[in-house]
């Protein structure tokens, strides 16, 4: 009887891992494979089945305030990112989304949020003979700049320090 269960375990488990958690999508004209776990996409060689056309018709609708969205079967963030040249952490930030993963048939707001400034950081860290002025000029930016940016009070850095230069 422990062997037959233990078999039937086994089975159920095997059967358990073995579902399809990829599905084929098309990202940017190209094939590929999603993880509809995870959301990663991994390009392919081949064709998906289920393509018939680098384009693809979705449904959107214009309201008042922007774009709407709906989610097609294999759409990614990242597709309707560039459907819409719009950036992934836009459609995220006007979505309130956490995360990067879509349901068919959600809908999303297209355009840009403008209680939300994206701002790109860049960082610098100082090395041995590097003066304020001298990283305020490469980085195109004034020493008072510089020092607003990064809260000093006055023009004295250290070796290691790590200033914001945007």
């Amino acid at each position: 009887m422990k062997k037959i269960i233990l078999a039937l375990v086994c089975l159920i488990s095997i059967s358990a891992f073995s579902q399809e958690n990829m599905v084929d999508v098309i990202m940017d004209g190209k094939p590929a494979k999603m993880n509809t776990v995870t959301g990663v996409y991994t390009f392919t060689n081949g064709v998906p089945s289920n393509y018939t056309s680098n384009k693809v018709n979705t449904p959107t609708s214009n309201v008042a305030d922007g774009t709407v969205h709906v989610v097609s079967k294999g759409e990614t963030l990242y597709s309707i990112s560039k459907k819409h040249e719009i950036s992934m952490a836009q459609i995220k930030s006007l979505n309130s989304l956490e995360t990067n993963i879509l349901s068919v048939n959600q809908e999303l707001k297209i355009g840009y949020n403008t209680s939300a400034e994206i701002k790109e950081t860049s960082l610098y860290t100082v090395k041995k003979g590097d003066t304020l002025y001298k990283i305020a000029k490469e980085a195109n930016l004034s020493i008072q700049e510089l020092k607003q940016l990064n809260n000093l009070e006055n023009t004295i850095i250290s070796i290691g320090q790590e200033l914001k230069l945007k």
